[in-house]
């Protein structure tokens, strides 16, 4: 098993006005864990993204700027952070509530050092259902729009001029696509950010050979046995 090592254990901490963050990197050999502790110090309940539009992400930061390194999922090993009402859309934590959320051992085994960050996309509880009443609101009065757009030729319209003005008129499929969100509520989502400095033994770091996927380990050469002469009569 590869094991990294480092001088101690690192804690950052964050106090956001929603949540609290404490990140943890314990890599002493044997340990692959970085473990992310999140408390919701609002006083709603949150709604972290955990679908296929958007999720918690790693990211490291190289000399092109930060770049994705993994997903970070708040369910996975944690009943807790399982949304009974948005199961499938989102992880829930209530106030005063908080988790522990782990980053699996095989990614930690691969990270190097350098400055990473924890990204989580988050929503309230309470912004959330004014969205969802917002865009009910929105989808009746497109539908009542749709209604008077579908009266006949036959049918006089008053209206200024004799002409219906027409919903969307002038706007082609592209334009009314760059309005849609980027994901379910983006407009009322936030975005939590904090980086922390992972660090591997590098006299360790020495003896592994990374080549893509493959890690090996450098082993002593192991001497091979020779047959013995077979012996004539």
């Amino acid at each position: 098993m590869i094991a990294f090592s480092v001088g101690a254990m690192q804690l950052v901490l964050w106090q956001g006005q929603d949540i609290s963050v404490n990140i943890v990197s314990d890599t002493e050999e044997g340990n692959h864990d970085v473990v992310i502790s999140v408390l919701n110090t609002a006083g709603s309940t949150l709604l972290f993204y955990e679908n296929a539009e958007m999720t918690g992400k790693l990211e490291y930061l190289s000399k092109d700027g930060w770049i994705e390194y993994c997903d970070v999922s708040y369910t996975s090993d944690n009943a807790n952070a399982v949304s009974q009402q948005y199961g499938g859309v989102f992880a829930e934590l209530a106030p005063g509530e908080d988790w522990d959320v782990s980053i699996p051992s095989h990614i930690v085994e691969r990270m190097k050092s350098g400055t990473y960050r924890v990204k989580f996309t988050y929503i309230s509880e309470n912004d959330y259902n004014e969205y969802l009443e917002s865009a009910f609101d929105n989808r009746e009065d497109e539908e009542d729009s749709e209604d008077v757009s579908d009266i006949s030729d036959n049918e006089e319209v008053s209206s200024p001029g004799g002409f219906l003005p027409l919903v969307g008129f002038g706007k082609n499929d592209e334009d009314i696509s760059k309005e849609k969100e980027e994901f379910l509520a983006a407009s009322k989502s936030e975005v939590f950010l904090k980086t922390f400095e992972y660090e591997v033994d590098e006299e360790f770091v020495d003896r592994v050979d990374i080549s893509g996927d493959d890690i090996r380990v450098d082993e002593p050469a192991k001497t091979r046995a020779m047959p013995e002469p077979i012996k004539k009569n």
